[in-house]
This record gives C-alpha cells, sequence and structure tokens, in this order.
C-alpha cells in the first residue's frame, strides 16, 4: 500500500473484464468520500489486509471466502 493509500476497491459487481481493464475507467477517492455515500463500510474499513466482502440485496455485507 501507499502512504495514505486505504486499500479498499469498491466494485458494483456489473463491470465486465473488458471495463476493469480500461484504466480510464478506474478513479481514486479519498476512503472518507466512499462512506460519505455509504456509511455501512465504516465497520470494515480496518479489515485484515486481503479481506474481501460483498454487499448483498438484502444490504448486509458477507465475507468472501
Amino acid at each position: 500500500m501507499c502512504a495514505g493509500d486505504s486499500g479498499c476497491v469498491f466494485f458494483s459487481g456489473t463491470e465486465t473484464q473488458d471495463y476493469l481493464d480500461n484504466p480510464d475507467n478506474m478513479m481514486l477517492y479519498d476512503v472518507n468520500t466512499i462512506a460519505n455515500y455509504d456509511s455501512s463500510i465504516i465497520p470494515f474499513l480496518n479489515a485484515e489486509i486481503g479481506s474481501e466482502f460483498e454487499k448483498r440485496e438484502d444490504g448486509h455485507f458477507y465475507l468472501v471466502i
């Protein structure tokens, strides 16, 4: 991780591989900006490095194993 890098990556879940392969489709945001849009991520911000979570349609996060 870079200094100041939260290491968090957020996807909608509908991206195609072609979309993800295009760096023009990626943006950097302060994690606080994302948390202001969706505060439900806050409890997961200190999760162990490498953790993956998925927010399901019911609005709850689940650990991806």
